[in-house]
């Protein structure tokens, strides 16, 4: 995990460390369980967004987006998916993302990375399995551009689908519809972005393991798909492709993310709601394996903003501190202990940050 802290952007990383994903050429898989500050910055103005993606269980890299000064990467780059034309799988140290123009936002994840860019384009990098009949972009090669996805205001990257949102709200998906990502019931691959018709004045969305989930401006949550371990929330235990389905939340959802068996919903109050496979605590729930519907987690304090690992959560609170839960084999929770807690605990600030 990784944290952009005070007025300066000052960046502090914890957790597991393959890849130099927490910026120190620690061995591969070193363990840092409280945070560090992990290298001299190559941004002099404090950034104004930081992005994270899995490459591959536990892989992971960062991009810290700076205030008119370029974006830098860092961390696991499976096949160049790190976007700064290095084909090194192991990457320490910050290096500049290959684009001129402005980046409005970060999509990465499953060994692919795309970029929102000023001028309406979308630039990726890695893996990119859509459209099929795509030629992949050579290891530290210069990315592709992406017509098909020109002017989307945001991205939700899977293993086998990406979907977009439209400047107007709508969205549409693309790729290899096997467990429904595409929201069609069939089994088709889909070159060209098909419209998702049930869907509209979408604000956000966020990858499921095996879907997508997607909400709106009044903050109703949809998901399809293929759910496993309730991982859409619906009470549905293990089903392929559903169709786009409302999931029940008691009040208006502002954010998702998503683990690899659960997902977290942040509301318009400030509370979170979790679901799904629970085998580290990561549905916060302490006694149950699988959380079948969205549950009330419990944080003290109103939550801002949410993030996801691989099989832990972090939430922001209003006070600026950072609580966490889940899977702490690595560190993640950044408490210096390696035994999970049975809920949200607060990651320990370095010294002198706030």
């Amino acid at each position: 995990s990784c944290a952009l802290v005070g007025p300066e952007g000052e960046l502090f990383c914890w957790g597991g460390n393959p890849c130099g994903a927490l910026g120190t050429e620690a061995d591969d898989y070193a363990e840092v369980h409280t945070p560090i500050v992990p290298f001299p910055p190559a941004w002099s103005a404090a950034p104004t967004m930081l992005a994270g993606g899995r490459t591959n269980i536990p892989e992971a890299s960062f991009c810290v987006v700076g205030d008119g000064e370029g974006t830098f990467c860092w961390g696991c780059s499976e096949k160049g998916s790190l976007g700064t034309g290095t084909s090194s799988t192991t990457n320490a140290s910050p290096a500049p993302l290959q684009v001129e123009e402005e980046v409005l936002w970060l999509g990465s994840d499953e060994g692919t990375l795309c970029a929102g860019l000023g001028d309406g384009q979308v630039k990726c990098w890695g893996a990119q399995p859509w459209p099929t009949n795509s030629e992949t972009d050579a290891p530290g090669g210069p990315g592709k551009y992406y017509p098909e996805l020109a002017d989307a205001t945001g991205l939700s990257i899977s293993m086998l689908h990406a979907c977009a949102i439209d400047p107007y709200g709508d969205v549409y998906c693309m790729g290899d519809n096997g467990f429904g990502g595409i929201g069609l019931p069939d089994d088709l691959v889909y070159d060209a972005p098909v419209w998702i018709d049930e869907l509209s004045n979408i604000v956000g969305l966020a990858p499921a393991a095996t879907g997508t989930f997607a909400w709106s401006s009044t903050g109703d949550l949809f998901v399809w798909g293929t759910t496993h371990c309730s991982s859409f929330g619906i009470g549905v235990v293990e089903q392929w492709f559903i169709p786009v389905t409302q999931v029940p939340l008691p009040a208006p959802v502002t954010k998702v993310v998503a683990t690899e068996a659960s997902a977290c919903a942040l509301s318009s109050d400030g509370a979170v709601y979790c679901w799904g496979g629970n085998g580290y605590g990561e549905a916060g729930e302490p006694t149950l394996s699988q959380v079948h519907l969205p549950s009330l987690v419990a944080l003290p304090t109103q939550i801002v903003d949410l993030a996801a690992g691989a099989y832990h959560l972090l939430a922001l609170d209003v006070d600026g501190t950072v609580w966490a839960w889940g899977d702490n084999e690595l560190g993640q929770l950044g408490r210096g202990k390696l035994v999970p807690p049975d809920g949200p605990v607060v990651v320990l600030p370095p010294p002198g940050a706030n």
